[in-house]
């Protein structure tokens, strides 16, 4: 243990930023493989051994390991550039763009060829209506991760504003409680409201936790032994994952994928130290990251057709298949996304080039007077 301690306090919270991307991809590849034996608990189909316990321990948590790194990332970017406008709209013009490319058709053929629904359908699922009102978590990640972008600022600020560690973390757990008693009330007096929306109220605290990853790492902070600590409580909390309680499970789930973030972080500096090639590894999982945005909705799109087609992706051969349409589509999806950016970017800074020459024009037209 305490030549764990002594390795552990060589390192700095900044190697959370350094492998950022091998983390996004990570996270990415644990939540495809969470569908895969998802899918064979739903359909009972060769679901035990190893299957069963990644599906119970591992879940899936790669969403809230996507929810830290966004708020690490954010915390970056907020750094260089504080222009609010500006920081909204290249986000949420990114991943709306993206969403609508795979969501306008998926949800107009799913609704119309093989739900047999109305245009009224597809635009109550298109704008999120049914994701609060009957649990249509389909595409529910982009509406709750566009809802953080917004609020981001204010968390920014209050994280900011405290005068050590330890009041950040006493903050975090009082935005834990808050979360917590929130959900008991909506499992009280609002429990099909909750069933909709736990996904999301749930994970708030993993976004807000991610900005204070996102200050240590800025600041090169030495990861300290309490971190240990950490890694304990959520290997202690492992066997509660038996019980078949939702916020419980989230919690559980939500220690353990940080967990094994921080161990992968380590082992990928440790083999770095020793000069131990793994860049055909690294590599993989970059490219996961690079895509992972794309990957996580056309990969969840395509999941539900092929089951919809009968081609069960708990069977090995139609999940592989469905992985390499996924990887293909997203490649397409990427480019079609970077030339309407391109596009809309172009497009207003010919505006803004306009209105500067009017004003110019003005200006001189005044000088003349």
């Amino acid at each position: 243990m305490k030549k764990l301690k002594e390795k552990i306090d060589n390192k700095t919270f900044e190697l959370f930023s350094k492998y950022r991307t091998i983390i996004m991809g990570f996270a990415t590849i644990m939540i495809i493989i969470f569908h895969f034996t998802d899918d064979k608990r739903i359909y009972k189909y060769g679901f035990e051994g190893l299957t069963f316990l990644f599906n119970r321990l591992v879940s899936s948590g790669g969403v809230d390991v996507f929810l830290m790194v966004s708020g690490l990332g954010l915390y970056y970017s907020w750094k260089k550039n504080n222009n609010y406008k500006e920081f909204l709209t290249k986000r949420l013009k990114r991943i709306i763009i993206t969403y609508l490319i795979i969501a306008i058709p998926s949800i107009i053929f799913k609704n119309l060829y093989i739900l047999d629904k109305t245009w009224i359908d597809i635009i109550k699922d298109l704008s999120f209506v049914t994701l609060i009102t009957e649990g249509n978590t389909w595409y529910w990640y982009i509406f709750f991760i566009s809802i953080c972008y917004v609020i981001f600022p204010y968390f920014f600020d209050i994280i900011e504003s405290k005068k050590d560690n330890l009041e950040i973390e006493q903050y975090l757990m009082n935005i834990f409680t808050f979360t917590t008693v929130v959900a008991l009330l909506l499992t009280h007096y609002a429990n099909p409201l909750f069933g909709n929306i736990n996904i999301m109220v749930l994970r708030l605290p993993m976004f807000i936790f991610g900005i204070y990853i996102g200050k240590l790492s800025y600041n090169k902070e030495k990861i300290s032994n309490k971190w240990i600590f950490f890694l304990i409580i959520a290997m202690a909390l492992v066997p509660l994952r038996i019980y078949d309680r939702i916020m419980l499970n989230r919690y559980i789930v939500s220690m353990i994928n940080i967990s094994m973030v921080f161990i992968l972080i380590q082992i990928l500096e440790l083999l770095e130290k020793k000069k131990i090639n793994i860049n055909f590894i690294k590599k993989i999982f970059e490219f996961f990251g690079k895509y992972s945005l794309e990957l996580y909705l056309t990969h969840v799109t395509i999941r539900s057709f092929f089951l919809n087609l009968g081609w069960p992706t708990y069977r090995l051969r139609y999940e592989i298949l469905m992985v390499i349409c996924s990887i293909v589509v997203s490649l397409i999806v990427n480019y079609l996304t970077k030339k309407i950016v391109g596009l809309i970017e172009k497009k207003n800074s010919k505006k803004v080039t306009k209105n500067k020459n009017v004003g110019s024009h003005k200006k001189k037209k005044s000088m003349a007077v």
